[in-house]
This record gives C-alpha cells, sequence and structure tokens, in this order.
C-alpha cells in the first residue's frame, strides 16, 4: 500500500445482528464468506472480520470492490443480511497491522456511503432494499449508485436458492450442474435465472474506469 495512490475501500457491517440467535454460529459464517470472496476477487488487503458484526477490506480498483460487495451479499444470502459502503481515494495513514489504523478518503468516503445505506432504510429517497452504496466524488458516483440501487432492488426478491443458483453461475459452472446441486431441473434453473433477474445481474456488472 501507498500513500500516494488511491484506493476503494469497503466497509460493512451486519443488519440486526445483535438478533441472531447463534451469535457465534453467525461469525462462523461471516469469517467462511469473507474468506470464499477474498479467494475470488483479487485485494490489496483481503475482507476480515474488524469489530462486532463489522468488516472492511480494501481493493486497487473500484471495480473489485463493486464485485466484492456482489459476491458478500451472495455468500450470506439466508444466513445475514449487510450494509455495504464503498469510498475511493488516497490514503492518509498506513499501517503495518491491517485492518486497522488506516485513515484517508478512501475511508472516510466509504464510511460515508454506508451511513447513506441506513438513512435511506427511513427514507422514500430510494427504494429501502438498498443494500450497498458507494462514494467516489466523481462523475462515476451517480451511475454506480444507480446500478446497485436497481441490483439490491432485484436481490430483495431473492430466496436463499436463488442467491446459491447466482453463486454457482459466477463460478463459472453450468445450468446444467447447478441443476444437480440444488436438486432442480435445468429448466427450472434456466427459468429462475431469467425471471428472478438472475442473469441480468450478473451480466450487466457495470466496467468501472479506473
Amino acid at each position: 500500500m501507498h500513500k500516494n495512490r488511491v484506493y476503494a475501500a469497503l466497509v460493512g457491517d451486519v443488519i440486526a445482528s445483535r438478533h441472531s440467535g447463534d451469535r457465534e454460529k453467525l461469525q462462523t459464517k461471516m469469517q467462511e464468506a469473507l474468506m470464499a470472496v477474498n479467494a475470488s476477487v483479487s485485494a490489496v488487503q483481503g475482507l476480515a472480520m474488524t469489530i462486532g458484526d463489522e468488516f472492511q477490506g480494501l481493493y486497487a480498483h473500484l471495480g473489485e470492490a463493486v464485485s466484492a460487495s456482489l459476491m458478500i451479499r451472495l455468500q450470506l444470502a439466508g444466513a445475514a443480511d449487510t450494509r455495504i459502503g464503498i469510498g475511493w481515494g488516497g490514503l492518509e495513514v498506513v499501517t503495518d497491522t491491517p485492518p486497522f489504523g488506516q485513515d484517508g478518503p478512501c475511508w472516510w468516503r466509504a464510511r460515508e456511503a454506508i451511513e447513506s445505506v441506513e438513512e435511506a432504510e427511513s427514507s422514500n429517497a430510494v427504494p429501502r432494499t438498498i443494500r450497498t452504496f458507494v462514494r467516489t466524488d466523481d462523475e462515476r458516483e451517480p451511475l454506480l449508485n444507480s446500478y446497485l440501487i436497481l441490483r439490491d432492488h432485484v436481490m430483495a426478491a431473492w430466496d436463499a436458492t436463488d442467491a446459491l443458483i447466482a453463486r454457482r453461475l459466477l463460478d463459472g459452472a453450468s445450468q446444467s450442474v447447478v441443476a444437480q446441486e440444488v436438486g432442480l431441473s435445468q429448466s427450472s434453473i434456466s427459468r429462475r435465472a431469467q425471471r428472478h433477474g438472475i442473469l441480468s445481474v450478473l451480466d450487466f456488472q457495470p466496467d468501472v474506469p479506473r
């Protein structure tokens, strides 16, 4: 990490985690989910739990952080829902003890972004299904947030099976393989993928300019 470079910081937390019936089980699931995302998405600083139900990571490119935000939600579907904020900017403090002790515009903006998600939960300005927001302070911000609002709204109607189908298709598995894994016919997988917006979410991820 270098102080003279810009990064995409990601911060997140679990919604209503205090009401989880088994917090130890939730923490284990969170750790497994973050490890799975780290294995799939290149990161400067891999996703890690920080305090309580919070987590964070650091990426060289904005598109990687956006992809990670999708994969986190897919990995946790059926177990937990999350808020995620992504911020683009520089680092002003770099330490050798990640994920703590870092500071700078990327982290400030990520925190602003997750606060925007929290505010949206009691606002009529955007659908309350929003779970992810980005702060870049440049021309990319409105387009990216429009995409994320729509993505989250589509995903809000998914059940755990839809999320599993999306995750496996994102991994590169064929519809026939996914059908065998979830115990459905290939035609059922195809219908779900089209009618539930799974293919739309996976196929229209934005190619974010660096």
